[in-house]
């Protein structure tokens, strides 16, 4: 919901659509970049919508993929981290191309001082690069955790199934967190 409806809906569509006709532009500032970001979404979302179909299913962390539960689930998991990763650099090129957009005199009418109301929030976009910057850091290291053994959130005593996880230790669940959180509200 929020990775293939919200933030899209939200900010892409209405942002192509609305701020160049509120600034008197013709189109985006750097319409490739803008095309790349959207087949990147696309290609994203349709490995997202593929782990559906796995044999183990697809994730069942919600959307906010808190470990440890997420390090230690099955194979739908490590799907959605991957198509997660290729929306958020999506999302990343798409908000650098409206932000410079935004600030750029792309317009005739273009000052700052003379804005649409409206179109005022969208100057926020670099705080959601930031944030949107710290979850593709937050889900890169998730996958160094499902792929390669490392135990950035996995704390050390851990028990899965009754049993002692065998992990590297020194991980904290609560690194995620903070990393998500920035995503969530910046």
């Amino acid at each position: 919901m929020v990775f293939l409806g919200v933030v899209p809906l939200g900010f892409a569509v209405f942002g192509n659509y609305l701020i160049p006709l509120q600034i008197g532009a013709k189109d985006m500032a750097f319409p490739r970049l803008n095309m790349f970001s959207y087949w990147l979404f696309f290609a994203g979302g349709l490995l997202m919508l593929s782990s559906f179909f796995l044999p183990s299913g697809p994730a069942g962390n919600g959307w906010t993929s808190y470990p440890p539960l997420s390090d230690i689930s099955h194979d739908g998991q490590t799907v959605w981290l991957l198509s997660m990763f290729i929306i958020i650099i999506s999302f990343s090129s798409f908000f650098f191309e409206f932000h410079y957009y935004h600030i750029s005199n792309e317009g005739p009418r273009h000052d700052l001082e003379r804005l649409p109301f409206l179109s005022g929030p969208t100057d926020h976009c670099l705080f959601i690069v930031t944030g949107i910057s710290a979850a593709r850091g937050a889900a890169f290291l998730q996958l160094f955790d499902r792929l390669l053994g490392t135990s950035f959130f996995l704390p050390s005593g851990l028990f899965v199934n009754g049993q002692v996880a065998q992990v590297s230790g020194g991980g904290n669940a609560l690194l995620w967190q903070h990393l998500f959180l920035v995503f969530r509200a910046p």
